[in-house]
């Protein structure tokens, strides 16, 4: 077996670009999506086998488009509502609503979504500090601060569960603030960094 550098690596079903530092869905990905989609037209009869091969490569690509849950949407809620009878047979045709093939021109006309994504870190928005000894634990967001003692059966445990269990702590107590942001952690402990 002979390994080639490369900077463009296929990976499960990704391609991970490390010059533009981007993740992306494979061509053949997008090919198969768009071919499916032509196939999709306002009151034509498709089977549930194809609807659930289209919605399973939309959802293969959700962490890699930006809006790809959204525009895949129509096409659940059809699925749900409308076809839900068909859950034994996936021989059976269904009819296309027009709102579904709407929200699936969203995968023909818009190039962005074969971008992928951006794979650089975003800022924190906040940023939490989090220590713990044999003894207890302790945390500090700005300026709010909650500390803990350990039980003694806690206090057995190896340093770098309890660092680990310090941070859970801290972001349990912080939760209400930390909630849908960004939040970087600061610890003294690699192992629990990692982690």
């Amino acid at each position: 077996m002979c390994l080639t550098p490369s900077q463009k690596i296929p990976f499960i079903r990704a391609v991970l670009d490390t010059v533009q530092f981007r993740a992306y869905p494979p061509k053949q990905r997008v090919q198969d999506i768009q071919v499916m989609i032509q196939m999709f037209r306002p009151l034509s009869w498709i089977s549930v086998r194809q609807t659930l091969r289209l919605l399973g490569l939309m959802a293969s690509c959700i962490l890699l488009v930006k809006h790809a849950k959204w525009h895949m949407r129509d096409l659940q809620w059809d699925r749900k509502f409308q076809w839900a009878q068909h859950q034994e047979n996936l021989t059976d045709m269904v009819q296309i609503s027009g709102g579904t093939v709407k929200d699936l021109q969203w995968w023909l006309v818009n190039c962005d979504w074969v971008k992928g994504r951006l794979l650089s870190l975003s800022q924190p928005d906040l940023m939490i500090v989090a220590d713990a000894s044999l003894l207890g634990w302790g945390g500090h967001l700005g300026k709010a601060e909650i500390r803990g003692l350990w039980s003694p059966a806690e206090s057995g445990l190896h340093s770098n569960l309890l660092e680990i269990r310090a941070i859970w702590l801290a972001l349990k107590e912080f939760l209400p603030a930390v909630k849908g942001k960004i939040v970087q952690v600061f610890t003294d402990n690699t192992t629990a960094m990692w982690h």
